[in-house]
């Protein structure tokens, strides 16, 4: 089953100044197009979050948090890009952690619903619980500490945000950030661009091995 839309984003989480990070700022860096700027939608500036939408992403910034958004497949690599060229430029931004978030949305039909909850949740295991049970969300959770990452891995099915009809399923891929030798900002970064393909390739087989059980 194909999605409908597919959300890429990546969080990372530090200490952040909300009023710093403006379109015209990231235009004076040259991080993004002069056009891309001044056609930039402002939805709230302030000193404790600051949100704003370009053509082809979202960016909102708060005290400690930086999130980049994008649905334009051909804009992920750039994504990447603009989030690694802000923290070489606020490398006192102290980073801890960081997200590299997939999240997938499906129309589905009542039937395929019933499908999902049947495989994931099995109603017979409400029997005299609930009359017409429904799934409204599961969400798995593993812990991972290897050779290429030490975090979590999450992953949520759950009712679709953006579908009236449809279903999400809602991965958030995140590294914790610890370093003593090196800028814990610097190696944000080296993690994010080495591993963001890794992470959408690894989120794609996750997501079809999923709807193979069931369907």
């Amino acid at each position: 089953m194909d999605p409908n839309l597919y959300e890429f984003s990546i969080a990372f989480l530090g200490n952040y100044s909300p009023q710093l990070i403006q379109p015209y700022w990231l235009v004076h860096k040259e991080l993004i197009q002069e056009g891309d700027g001044e056609a930039a939608e402002i939805e709230i500036t302030h000193p404790e979050i600051t949100r704003f939408k370009l053509e082809w992403a979202s960016i909102e910034v708060s005290r400690n948090k930086l999130l980049i958004r994008t649905a334009v497949e051909s804009k992920f690599e750039v994504v990447v890009e603009l989030m690694i060229g802000i923290h070489r430029l606020l490398r006192e931004s102290n980073v801890h952690g960081l997200g590299i978030n997939h999240i997938y949305h499906y129309e589905i039909t009542d039937e395929q619903g019933d499908q999902i909850r049947d495989c994931l949740t099995p109603t017979n295991n409400w029997e005299n619980i609930f009359d017409d049970p429904k799934l409204l969300s599961l969400e798995m959770m593993e812990f991972q500490n290897n050779e290429i990452k030490n975090g979590t891995y999450r992953l949520r099915i759950a009712p679709s945000e953006i579908m009236r009809k449809g279903v999400s399923v809602n991965i958030n891929d995140h590294y914790d950030i610890d370093s003593e030798s090196k800028s814990r900002t610097s190696v944000a970064n080296e993690i994010l661009g080495s591993n963001w393909k890794r992470s959408l390739d690894e989120s794609v087989d996750k997501v079809k091995e999923i709807w193979k059980r069931v369907f």
